[in-house]
């Protein structure tokens, strides 16, 4: 992923030829705000209009808001006074290595920049650059790491469905009445190693949970279309 000097820069998005609609790309990314326990109010709510946003100023906070839901970002205000923005970004890495962080710092610092950026955020943005530097550097990380995680479901696609195949082949050999539906806990397993497959892969929490329903769907389908023309085969 591309670090602040080149999304600054107006560097192009790259195209997404190739990669197929879908209606989840429509609804509203989200966005984690990580803020000092002293704001009254989001200061980055008129910056961020286009994303649904949750507001944390506390570590107990952060990990919980990330334990009900994912987010497509972090953006953290610096100073935040309860933790350093380079502390909070490596404690973000050990739970989320993909989802992009951005530093909203409200003085512009080169030593706590290298350190934030050192710690595993995409961007730094000083507020003197203005916001429509914090807007746009949001929506071409949020892009970014789509398309990568469109490439790291093309990528362990074949993989995960060659697991589900062997899942249902083995729940048919049970005499499961399904057929071609797996009981809620070998789905649970199976969604599992998919998304490990999907963040080795370099695809983020967000992403794996919009198009895991869809692509879960697609498999089954697929592998009953496979299954039944096999079966037609043979007589």
């Amino acid at each position: 992923m591309r670090q602040l000097w080149d999304i600054a820069a107006g560097a192009p998005v790259p195209s997404r030829a190739g990669v197929r609609p879908d209606s989840s790309r429509r609804s509203p990314k989200s966005v984690l705000c990580l803020l000092p326990r002293s704001s009254r109010i989001n200061p980055l709510a008129g910056l961020l209009r286009a994303y649904e946003l949750c507001v944390g100023d506390s570590l107990g906070q952060l990990v919980k808001l990330s334990r009900e839901r994912t987010f497509d970002l972090y953006v953290l205000e610096s100073p935040l006074g309860w933790i350093g923005a380079p502390e909070l970004c490596r404690r973000i890495r050990r739970f989320d290595p993909h989802t992009p962080i951005v530093c909203y710092a409200m003085h512009a610092d080169s030593q706590e920049r290298r350190e934030v950026l050192g710690a595993g955020a995409q961007a730094y943005v000083p507020r003197a650059q203005g916001s429509h530097v914090l807007s746009g550097t949001a929506a071409q990380l949020v892009m970014l790491t789509e398309l990568r995680s469109d490439e790291a479901l093309a990528a362990r696609g074949p993989t995960i469905r060659e697991e589900l195949a062997k899942q249902l082949a083995r729940s048919r050999a049970l005499r499961n009445p399904a057929g071609t539906m797996l009981r809620p806990h070998s789905q649970a397993k199976l969604k599992a190693e998919a998304r490990r497959l999907f963040a080795a892969a370099g695809g983020s929490r967000a992403n794996f949970e919009r198009a895991w329903p869809a692509f879960y769907r697609e498999l089954l389908d697929e592998i009953s279309a496979s299954a039944g023309g096999a079966s037609q085969s043979q007589k």
